[in-house]
């Protein structure tokens, strides 16, 4: 794998010789000494700033570089295996992380802290990516499933989208975010509509989740069961809402027969 800098001067390269490089796009000179991993690298993404290099290896690991010198800027980001890929998010402040272990994680490049719990998947992960803005995140899987997340608190907000025959790549998303095209080995390539949840989430909804849980929070924070006729209730008020509203459009999918459903509601 390879990639430019922002303003196009660097290139960086990830190889099977267990290092990544930063060369001069011009001359092809090398300006920082070999990225050193214990294993293979597996890809490489500039910062948007360009001052900083992640990459992604199959010593379990992503690293984050400093570009001027080639030092490590914070210990390694660690997984239980292999990390497939590794990308910053637009304004730079975040990296997220795909593995073998059937987890992405959302990290603080200025800290290597995590700031998440983890994202977990039934699959190995061969493809992570934020949106434009930022606000969500895009994770594929090796079976092709494909899933859309919150990256404020690492929730899922949409089901798996199913690509058709084993997808390897997030392939394209649009400008704005919203919109991601996925290619299958079925020689067809798919177009997905992203969610962007509206907050604040409506009182209605919130009960309506409880309801569906069986069970809420009490004032004094004790665990209350929801009872059967307000369950019913609830249920009776969520199929009363506009459908054209978005949780309303929500509530309605999710109370749909699960074989008949688009695969998300949006």
């Amino acid at each position: 794998m390879a990639r430019f800098s922002p303003d196009g001067r660097l290139v960086a390269t990830a190889s099977e010789d267990d290092t990544a490089r930063v060369w001069n796009a011009a001359t092809g000179e090398p300006v920082t000494p070999p990225l050193m991993h214990k294993d293979h690298v597996k890809s490489v993404d500039f910062s948007p700033d360009g001052k900083k290099i992640l990459t992604a290896s199959t010593d379990d690991t992503a690293c984050l570089w400093d570009v001027p010198t080639g030092k490590p800027i914070i210990p390694p980001l660690q997984h239980t295996r292999l990390v497939e890929r590794a990308a910053f998010s637009p304004d730079g402040q975040r990296i997220i992380t795909g593995s073998l272990d059937y987890t992405a994680k959302i990290w603080d490049s200025r800290t290597g802290g995590t700031l998440t719990p983890p994202l977990k998947h039934d699959y190995s992960l061969t493809g992570v990516a934020f949106t434009p803005d930022g606000e969500s995140a895009l994770t594929a899987c090796w079976n092709g499933a494909l899933r859309a997340w919150d990256t404020r608190n690492g929730q899922p907000i949409s089901e798996s989208f199913d690509p058709g025959e084993w997808s390897w790549r997030i392939h394209a998303l649009d400008p704005v975010g919203r919109r991601m095209a996925v290619g299958g080995k079925d020689a067809i390539v798919r177009l997905w509509h992203v969610p962007n949840s509206p907050t604040p989430v409506p009182d209605w909804f919130l009960t309506f989740v409880e309801s569906l849980a069986g069970m809420r929070l009490g004032e004094r924070g004790q665990v209350e069961f929801v009872a059967e006729g307000e369950f019913e209730a609830r249920l009776n008020d969520a199929r009363a809402k506009d459908k054209n509203e978005f949780y309303g459009r929500l509530a309605d999918w999710f109370l749909a027969d699960p074989t008949a459903r688009a695969a998300a509601p949006f």
